[in-house]
Formats: C-alpha cells, sequence, structure tokens
C-alpha cells in the first residue's frame, strides 16, 4: 500500500470545517501503533496515562503523520512513521472516510514540541470509541433512554417567564418527535419528571438500535452534552442547528445566571465544555459523510 504522506496544513482544516482544530474534551487513554503505546483518545471507560503522565501528556516519538486505504478493510489507516493506528483494545483502526481519516490525522499532526495531548484529539477519541465500544452496545443504548423521562424538553417548570422560553424553544421539538418518530411526548411541570410510555420508549429504543456504531457514538456524546435525547437526536438529525442545540440545551442555567449572575470556574467551565464537545461530536458526524 502506498501511503499518502502529509504536512495536512489547509487540506486537513478543510476536512475539519473549521473550528474543529480547537476543539477539546475531557477524555484519555491509549492508542496503539503495532504494539507500542502512544498518546491517543478513547472513552472513559478505558481511560489510562502512561506512568508518570499525570498531566495527561506523552512524549511525540513520531515524525510522520499519514494515511492511506486500509487494504481490504473498506476503508482509511492513519499513519505515524508509515505504522498504522491501533485502538486501545487492540483492533484496527479503520475510518469509514477519507475526510475522516485526515481529520484525525490532523490531530496528531498538530500535536507540538515533545508532547502529545489526549484532550486536543477529541475526533479521534469519538472514532476509537465507535470501534472498540468499550461499553458494551445494549448499555449504551439503556443509559440513553434513562433521559427520556427527565429529558429537558418534556419537563417543565411553573408558568411564568422561563416557562414561556421554555415552551418557544421546546415545543417545536415535541412536535418534531411526532413527525419524525410517530409518538406524542409526555410533558410534565412536577419534581417528578414525565413518564414516558412503554410504546413511546420502545419507539426511541428501536430507532437506536438501528444506529451504526458510528453514529451511536455521536448520538451518546450528543444527548449527554445536553442532557437530552431528543435535543441530542435533533441535532444528529439536522432539525437544529449546532448554535441553536447549545442555545436550547443551556436555557434553563442561562436563565438562572440572568437573574443571579454567572460563577466563575462553575459556569463558565460547563458553556465551554458543553459547546466544545458538541463542536466536536457534530464535526465528527460529517465527516462520517463520503
Amino acid at each position: 500500500m502506498a501511503g499518502r504522506w502529509l504536512p495536512l496544513g489547509r487540506r486537513a482544516a478543510a476536512a475539519l470545517g473549521g473550528g474543529a482544530k480547537d476543539a477539546t474534551m475531557k477524555a484519555c487513554g491509549g492508542a496503539w501503533i503495532e504494539g507500542m503505546p502512544t498518546a491517543g483518545m478513547a472513552s472513559e471507560a478505558s481511560c489510562a496515562h502512561s506512568p508518570g503522565d499525570a498531566d495527561g501528556a506523552t512524549g511525540r516519538v513520531y515524525r510522520n503523520v499519514g494515511v492511506e486505504r486500509a487494504e481490504g478493510k473498506g476503508g482509511y489507516a492513519v499513519l505515524l512513521d508509515g505504522r498504522a493506528l491501533k485502538t486501545p483494545a487492540g483492533h484496527q483502526f479503520v475510518l469509514p472516510t477519507y475526510r475522516l481519516a485526515l481529520a484525525i490525522a490532523a490531530e496528531w499532526e498538530w500535536q507540538k514540541g515533545r508532547s502529545i495531548w489526549p484532550i486536543t484529539m477529541p475526533i479521534h477519541s469519538l472514532a476509537a470509541t465507535s470501534i472498540d465500544m468499550p461499553k458494551p452496545r445494549i448499555r449504551v443504548i439503556e443509559d440513553m433512554l434513562h433521559f427520556i423521562h427527565t429529558d429537558a424538553v418534556c419537563c417543565r417548570v411553573d408558568p411564568g417567564e422561563l416557562a414561556d422560553k421554555q415552551a418557544e424553544m421546546y415545543n417545536p421539538l415535541v412536535s418534531w418527535v411526532v413527525d419524525r418518530f410517530g409518538v406524542q411526548l409526555e410533558l410534565s411541570d412536577t419534581i417528578f419528571g414525565a413518564q414516558q410510555s412503554e410504546s413511546t420508549v420502545d419507539v426511541f429504543h428501536q430507532y437506536l438500535q438501528g444506529l451504526d456504531a458510528w453514529h451511536l457514538t455521536a448520538a451518546d456524546a450528543m444527548a449527554s452534552s445536553c442532557k437530552s435525547l431528543i435535543i441530542g437526536l435533533a441535532l444528529l438529525n439536522d432539525r437544529v442547528s449546532l448554535l441553536e442545540a447549545i442555545e436550547i440545551s443551556r436555557l434553563e442555567e442561562e436563565f438562572q445566571i440572568g437573574a443571579w449572575g454567572l460563577v466563575e470556574g462553575g459556569h463558565d467551565l460547563d458553556i465551554a465544555e458543553t459547546k466544545v464537545r458538541l463542536s466536536s461530536t457534530k464535526a465528527f458526524v460529517r465527516l462520517l459523510k463520503s
């Protein structure tokens, strides 16, 4: 196989769609290059730093980054000094599209100096999780379905200014669920949340079951970041834009900030993390398209 060597520069930035270069998320783990551990990304379930790497950085031991077609595997491989990456679980790190492989290669190329910072490689993290599935698929789906009964879109407050804002932002998504999934969501303004019917839960279960590993990983990340299965799926399906998803998912907290002020080192970090995680995951989904 003839490798396609970079520098990645502008071509990689174009594949990432801009903005993703600076995306970071809290994740860690190890990728493997023909049995040699080096800094990479994985889910929290497989998180493990090398000894002495308390700051999350490990040494950069490669010079060249490349992308080539993985013969017989229907995808693309990322190469460091000619050696193909493997996942933390030891699987072949084969990406379904050239654009995704190029973006991940860019994350490796952008590591500067002698250190590799896993937190600056969110696209790699999502890809490795999609391949390894460190948490069983059935568990991922079950955990996502737990959101449905406490979903922000379905849980409202007593009548007032915030309730009006909730109706303005959430009701279009409730209507979208009816059109897209053929189910009517139960809404509630009590502390007990909105208990959805078994038939409604089953519809979402079947939908999630039908997603491939790549899109299921993305859906899980989006739902977790939004603390809402509905908002997460709306973003995954392009029903809302990235900025809209951020605004909708942060509605209640932003309302409280407006009333009581922003807590530095708390609210500001939450805002940054939500933006970074959602933008990274949206970029990941976009890169899955050939």
